[in-house]
């Protein structure tokens, strides 16, 4: 990574099911590696290493997520899965193992394998290339910088190579996605050609399938559907007002209005 060899700890965790060979249950693996991943806050949350230095913790979230993408195709390969690995990725700090997988596959690192993407939100992080040179060959990134002068974000990067459609969260999110203006205006445009050509399909959690019947009623009495709606669209007339005068250098990272 970056030119050094790294050596990364692959922590093993089995779920007791109660049975008494403790062999059943879904095997969990985490990957501890000296400079990495070391978010010392109360709540232990990764997105907080420097809580009063928010550029120095955005380049150390981007620098995890870059690491975390070099390392998982070949902690896979020691563990020894070389043959019809799937990659279900999750946000922006994994979407590049869309890339490093296939890398992995050219160098015969591993067999066969592919990637999908879900996003839960379509927040996103510009890579320069001297930092995608971190987890990419300089012949690979020479390659890279002939087509590209200025560098891309992970999510432009990694939705061009996964191996399935785009998924989110709801049917009615991945439809906003591509017309709502909040994401085509103001949080996503850069994405919205990959959304155009790959498409976004809406998986439904549960908090977004219809209300419980025995529920519809409780403590709704006193408001009605129309009210709601007019709450609704008051705050969204609010927050487009912010975001249509709101013009930043780079859209990437918080919104500091």
């Amino acid at each position: 990574f970056g030119g050094k060899d790294i050596s990364v700890n692959i922590l093993k965790y089995v779920a007791d099911t109660g049975e008494e060979d403790h062999t059943a249950g879904v095997e969990e693996y985490y990957l501890k590696a000296d400079g990495f991943f070391e978010a010392h806050n109360r709540l232990n949350d990764p997105y907080i290493y420097y809580k009063d230095a928010t550029q120095k913790n955005n380049e150390t979230i981007r620098e995890n997520a870059l690491f975390y993408s070099a390392a998982v195709p070949k902690v896979i390969a020691a563990l020894g899965l070389h043959e019809d690995v799937v990659f279900h990725l999750q946000e922006w700090q994994t979407a590049l193992i869309a890339l490093t997988a296939k890398i992995a596959m050219v160098d015969k690192c591993l067999t066969s394998c592919g990637s999908v993407q879900t996003m839960h939100n379509p927040f996103d992080c510009y890579v320069p290339i001297g930092d995608l040179g971190k987890i990419i060959d300089s012949f690979r990134l020479q390659r890279y910088h002939n087509w590209s002068m200025n560098g891309y974000t992970a999510y432009q990067l990694g939705l061009q190579l996964v191996d399935a459609p785009i998924t989110t969260v709801s049917t009615n999110f991945a439809r906003e996605f591509s017309e709502d203006i909040f994401q085509t205006e103001h949080f996503a445009p850069h994405l919205q050609d990959i959304f155009k050509t790959n498409h976004v399909y809406g998986v439904n959690n549960g908090m977004f399938k219809e209300f419980p019947r025995e529920y519809s009623r409780k403590n709704c009495e006193k408001i009605t559907i129309p009210e709601i709606k007019q709450v609704k669209i008051s705050q969204r007339k609010a927050l487009l007002k912010i975001l249509t005068h709101y013009q930043p250098e780079g859209r990437f990272g918080y919104l500091t209005y």
